[in-house]
């Protein structure tokens, strides 16, 4: 390739930013000017300047996408509305572009995720600091609240989530002792414990599970199962938050069912941008906390089924070829399954989950250039 040398060191140059830009985004509570500045506009000026083409996995993802954007049209016919979707998929496109870029380069994936990691900690200390200052270590230690941030993510969701696919990765593109596996999984279930969420065990509990399966380390799923069984028995029998047997998430998912039904198309949905509003318990909900069953609200039966193809598709594909990114994109969709709504957005919690383990499996673009040694299984 001419000009390879000096391409390697942009490439390198703008794989150090999407390092920098992913774990400040982390500090900063998932901000968009962090994305903007670190990720999108190098990653900009190399697709002009490169000129990178799309796969045929790219197209397919990318023909899903524009289904969901033309829903703001038959919706409420809010044109306006419509390409401010447009200017997030463009900016997602852009994103994972600059994935790609770091996914070419000779920097180890493990940067991005120790990164990430340091402050996911970081702010997990902080925050059970912050609290026993300000109630005792008493309260701590007799009641076991609910920790919530203090700093940088506000949501005690979104950050437990995320240091579970950080640690999940992890997992997968190293190579490590089977023991491991096991002490590991039930450190971050000690780390993920002060901030009680039921979707990031789950989730942790898939991505591990599917790690060991991958490296055909069949006797240590059999004892990691046996230990997220015992981890699972002490959330719901021993914290008060867990035992009490309240989903407010199972009457949000029926409203929304029922709207769609008796308001909306059941074939085209209520469009992507309908207005979500329910009240549970005393609590309005803005959103249907569920990706997953979101796009059958918006979209309807061809909404759904649309993604399930993809995602099944995508899902396939990189089991074919062995990519360490599945356990990731497994553990992301059960995540996805009970939170958030929006698969075109700003930058946020979803970038993280869903578009990051897809642009660093490396099946979204052609490869015009041999890829990292670190991801010895990617796509030809």
């Amino acid at each position: 390739m001419v000009g390879s040398t000096s391409m390697s060191m942009e490439e390198t140059l703008q794989a150090r930013a999407v390092v920098i830009g992913l774990s400040l985004f982390v500090l900063s509570g998932l901000g968009n000017n962090i994305v903007y500045i670190f990720i999108l506009l190098p990653s900009l000026f190399f697709w002009i300047k490169c000129r990178t083409k799309l796969s045929i996995d790219g197209y397919v993802w990318a023909v899903y996408l524009l289904y969901v954007l033309m829903s703001n049209i038959w919706s409420n016919d809010d044109i306006f509305g419509f390409f401010d979707q447009l200017r997030y998929l463009v900016y997602i496109a852009i994103f994972l572009h600059g994935l790609e870029i770091y996914r070419k380069s000779r920097l180890s994936v493990n940067y991005i995720l120790f990164g990430m990691l340091f402050f996911v900690l970081m702010i997990e200390m902080v925050s059970i600091i912050s609290y026993v200052n300000a109630h005792g270590l008493d309260v701590w230690m007799t009641r076991f609240p609910r920790i919530y941030g203090k700093i940088g993510i506000e949501s005690p969701i979104d950050l437990s989530c995320i240091l579970v696919l950080i640690v999940i990765a992890l997992m997968s593109i190293n190579n490590i002792k089977p023991l491991y596996y096991i002490l590991i999984l039930f450190c971050v279930a000690i780390l993920i414990a002060p901030f009680q969420t039921r979707i990031s065990l789950l989730g942790l509990a898939a991505g591990v599970l599917f790690v060991l399966f991958q490296k055909k380390h069949y006797r240590t799923l059999s004892i990691s199962v046996a230990v997220i069984l015992v981890v699972v028995s002490f959330y719901y029998f021993e914290v008060d938050r867990f035992s009490s047997g309240r989903y407010p998430r199972l009457d949000i998912w029926m409203f929304a069912f029922n709207k769609v039904v008796d308001d909306c198309s059941v074939f085209y949905g209520c469009g992507f941008n309908h207005e979500f509003d329910i009240n549970v318990s005393g609590r309005s909900y803005a959103q249907l906390h569920s990706l997953v069953l979101s796009q059958f609200f918006y979209g309807g039966m061809v909404g759904i089924v649309g993604f399930l193809v993809v995602i099944i598709r995508t899902l396939w594909i990189m089991f074919k070829i062995n990519c360490p990114w599945l356990p990731v994109l497994v553990s992301s969709l059960v995540v996805l399954m009970t939170n958030r709504h929006e698969i075109i957005s700003n930058p946020n919690f979803v970038w993280v989950m869903l578009w990051m383990p897809i642009g660093l499996s490396g099946l979204l673009f052609k490869r015009e250039i041999v890829g990292s040694t670190v991801f010895k299984n990617d796509r030809s």
